[in-house]
């Protein structure tokens, strides 16, 4: 047997798309609609005809979690937070590592950068 049909999968994606949009954006639901099956119809002439993976933890889910999991962490409750998101204590760390170096990385200029704003 195989997998959803293409066009199964994009019409399953037409209501959950709808509802976003009114969650999020706060469309009514006549609008959301409307726009759902404008993305929709974008996706399939994007992407018809064209066989398509989509990984369970795509890369910007990831993201999101490593960024609520950063939030959440105090210097403290790692092993907390570690349960919360069922990882290791280490991955904890090392994620909140990575967005603190991150965030430094963003906020502070580099002090061997030449400066392009300097007077001659």
């Amino acid at each position: 047997m195989s997998g959803p049909r293409a066009n199964d999968i994009l019409s399953d994606s037409l209501a959950p798309t709808a509802q976003l949009l009114t969650e999020l954006l706060d469309l009514p639901d006549e609008q959301a609609e409307i726009v759902a099956t404008e993305i929709i119809v974008l996706f399939a002439n994007l992407w018809g005809g064209q066989l398509a993976y989509f990984p369970k933890s795509p890369a910007i889910i990831i993201s999101q979690r490593n960024q609520q999991l950063y939030d959440a962490c105090n210097g403290r409750n790692h092993a907390e937070v570690a349960a919360k998101y069922g990882l290791s204590i280490q991955a904890t760390y090392r994620i909140v590592k990575r967005i603190r170096e991150a965030i430094i990385k963003r906020d502070q200029g580099d002090l061997f950068a030449p400066d392009h704003g300097e007077a001659d």
